[in-house]
């Protein structure tokens, strides 16, 4: 395509917010976009704000005073590095007057957007990322020093490139990247409006209630596909949709489902009435009708089956008696179609589909014509009767089908109300102090909202209104964060075991001798690795930070390390004297010590060093003091930790279970919680359990649940999406983050 004919599009996400630890300015020149030439800028100070201060405006006034010139230059880049040392001599000489606190605290991008064409220029950390075809490129790098710049180096380079059609850039500073993800990000503005890819991403940062956030979103199509598209606002702003986003939906929509109430009440009374008015109708005229017209068409199709029997092949060859045999298709389909005309005046919302079925028989009757004889006959009658029930059951769904919408909306409108009833009842509760009794109206309230099933936009937007209060009040009763995606890699198919190390992840599947290392740095590259057998099945993989190696259990009782070491992964197989390991189901480590679950003999089995290798296993408890046949994982700190299938968690010291620990304060749930791993170490103060939550519910559900080391609940940290299929789950050993294996997704959180 010319690239003349390329138009590019903009929305800006902007934070008004004067916030107490920085500053967010974010625009464009023109105010008013242009069809061809526009200047954006993205400004972010991590210094606290101060009227006084002149960075802001020094900046935007340069940038508003050169427009013009741009507008009007033959040499549009020219004229923008100009631009660009205009404003650093302007920053230089707010130094020399004593404002110097900016220095190493500005985070900025410059924009100049001249049709397909853009350039970049960029200081500190703000970011700059193309997305082109489904791959991600990051353009810009942060300028982060140890010493702070130079007022007149402040925007030192020009980066500069063509646009393709279909391309979408997005600039912002660092807060949106840590709160939503690279793949996320290419998923909202991927064949979408810069508007609605804006309106999608503060969406997902809304239940993080962080206004921090600034993004120029940048797209670039064919004049047809944006005038398809439409005008569209191009700034967003972020505190109306996250501040009291709930009231406001509320108070526009209460008047509209009151009015929607009404009508859906007036609808399902006229729709019964109808259904049993059609079915009256039906048994007292067309099921006579349709009685005698099936007795009528049977002896018919009967008879001329009985008469073809009679007739030899070669008198079948004669053609008068091919058209005696093809008369009684004829009289066949009359019989049909007279049976379809009550069917069709009394079911006129499906009369397409009728017309389809009698297509298809006119069609069926041709097919069947030339391979006339007493057994095909048979056919023919069996699949007018077919064709009879499916045609009556097309009927009897569709009719069905409003039925159930009506009794939707109506539980769907119940559901709603009553969720309101006990939001309220949970103010009066936490009034009283009665915070027991407020989670578990909570959770009624969210199990009540998990039934609704909306119908329509407005059930939609009430469902989100009441989720977005009920999980405000539940999240400061139980302490709860709520967390998105920050990064996620593809893990190979059919990976069901990870070990994350600080350098990567090892993605190993349970059924194969081959894993793959995913490196975390932001090429995210790949490397290969085998166990040296194809019987060398992993069961588990423990990353230990104290040797920097992943441990691999197998199915054939070995042991092996796995270390990335100048970018290829060394594997090396570990020994004990008795040869073959004991069986396990997990495995950790404490120091240098390996530990493996048995949990089929409900033993525990300790193996100390004994140079690069092991010394014998000593078994750590007696099945007499503790089940551990129920024992789903492990955790070691100096005392061990079991957590069981029951959800219950141990404490053992000695191999016996310490009397005075137990789990306590747990918060009420509205479904039964999946707990599925857990981890601590000796270098952090809190024990981590993993909810896997329940994924047939409508609201997400898995959790990260915090304890203190004696059981007493801490905090929970909420993953805000709902994941489908929960493979594993690991935390950084610090407890500053955690990944979930979801599908052939590994999904990186911060905490």
């Amino acid at each position: 395509m010319d690239s003349s004919k390329l138009i590019p599009r903009f929305a800006i996400v902007a934070s008004t917010q004067k916030l107490v630890d920085r500053f967010l300015f974010t625009g464009s020149q023109p105010t008013n976009p242009t069809k061809k030439l526009n200047l954006l800028y993205a400004v972010e100070v991590t210094r606290p704000w101060f009227p006084s201060s002149r960075l802001v405006p020094t900046i935007t006034n340069v940038l508003s005073e050169r427009f013009n010139t741009l507008a009007k230059s033959s040499n549009p880049l020219k004229s923008f590095e100009a631009t660009i040392k205009n404003i650093n001599e302007e920053l230089y000489a707010i130094t020399e007057q004593g404002e110097t606190d900016w220095l190493g605290h500005l985070n900025a991008l410059l924009i100049l957007v001249d049709g397909n064409e853009i350039h970049i220029s960029q200081t500190g950390t703000a970011q700059a990322y193309l997305f082109r075809a489904r791959k991600i490129s990051q353009v810009t790098e942060t300028s982060v020093g140890d010493s702070e710049p130079h007022p007149l180096s402040t925007f030192s380079n020009i980066i500069s490139g063509q646009l393709a059609e279909g391309d979408r850039m997005v600039f912002a500073n660092q807060d949106l990247f840590s709160i939503i993800s690279l793949d996320q990000i290419r998923g909202a503005v991927s064949e979408q409006t810069p508007f609605l890819a804006a309106n999608q991403i503060v969406k997902s940062t809304k239940r993080s209630k962080i206004t921090s956030i600034s993004a120029i979103i940048l797209a670039i199509e064919n004049a047809a596909t944006w005038e398809t598209a439409g005008e569209e606002p191009f700034v967003i702003n972020l505190e109306e949709t996250v501040q009291g986003w709930h009231k406001i939906v509320w108070k526009n929509t209460k008047p509209i489902l009151k009015k929607a109430r009404s009508i859906s009440k007036k609808a399902w009374k006229a729709s019964v009435v109808g259904a049993k008015k059609a079915h009256s109708k039906w048994q007292e005229s067309y099921g006579p009708k349709t009685q005698s017209a099936l007795k009528s068409g049977a002896r018919s199709i009967s008879h001329y089956a009985a008469k073809a029997k009679g007739y030899t092949k070669d008198k079948f060859s004669d053609k008068s008696v091919q058209g005696k045999t093809l008369q009684s298709f004829v009289k066949a389909e009359q019989w049909l179609t007279d049976l379809l005309k009550p069917l069709k005046k009394s079911a006129a919302p499906i009369l397409k589909k009728l017309n389809q079925v009698d297509r298809k028989l006119g069609g069926l009757i041709k097919k069947l014509s030339p391979y006339v004889t007493g057994k095909n006959f048979r056919y023919v009658l069996i699949s007018a009767a077919i064709l009879f029930v499916a045609i009556t059951a097309i009927t009897v769904r569709n009719r069905h089908s409003i039925q159930v919408i009506a009794n939707t909306q109506s539980e769907n409108l119940r559901l709603l109300e009553e969720t309101n009833l006990l939001a309220g009842r949970t103010d009066e509760a936490i009034k009283l102090k009665q915070t027991i009794e407020a989670q578990k109206l909570l959770a009624q309230a969210e199990e009540k909202l998990n039934q609704v099933n909306p119908t329509n936009s407005d059930e939609e937007t009430r469902k989100d209104s009441l989720l977005q209060i009920i999980q405000e009040k539940g999240d400061k009763l139980t302490n709860t964060q709520r967390v998105n995606a920050t990064t996620s890699y593809k893990a190979p198919e059919n990976t069901d075991i990870i070990a994350v190390s600080n350098r990567g992840i090892y993605a190993l599947n349970s059924k194969s001798n081959a894993g793959r290392f995913l490196s975390r740095d932001l090429a995210q590259s790949e490397i290969q690795f085998t166990l040296p057998s194809a019987d060398d099945k992993p069961i588990s993989a423990f990353y230990s930070s104290e040797l920097d190696s992943v441990f691999i259990t197998t199915a054939n009782k070995k042991v092996f390390t796995a270390r990335l070491e100048n970018d290829s992964i060394t594997i090396s197989q570990k020994e004990n004297p008795l040869g073959d390991f004991a069986d396990s189901t997990d495995i950790a480590t404490f120091g240098t010590n390996l530990y493996l679950l048995d949990s089929n003999s409900g033993l525990l089995w300790k193996y100390p060093p004994s140079g690069d290798n092991f010394s014998r296993g000593i078994n750590q408890v007696e099945p007499t003091d503790i089940n551990l046949k129920t024992a789903i994982d492990i955790a070691i700190d100096g005392y061990i930790y079991s957590l069981h299938s029951d959800g219950s968690l141990k404490k053992l010291l000695r191999g016996k279970p310490e009397s005075d620990f137990s789990v306590a304060d747990m918060p009420e749930t509205s479904y039964s919680r999946k707990l599925i791993a857990l981890s601590t170490n000796e270098n952090i103060e809190s024990i981590y359990l993993f909810d896997a939550g329940d994924s047939s519910k409508s609201i997400p559900t898995a959790k990260v649940i915090v304890l203190n080391k004696d059981g007493s609940f801490l905090k929970q940290i909420a993953i805000d999406e709902q994941l489908s299929n929960i493979k594993a789950w690991q935390m950084q050993a610090d407890g500053s983050r955690f990944w979930i294996l979801n599908s052939n997704e590994i999904v990186e959180y911060k905490i």
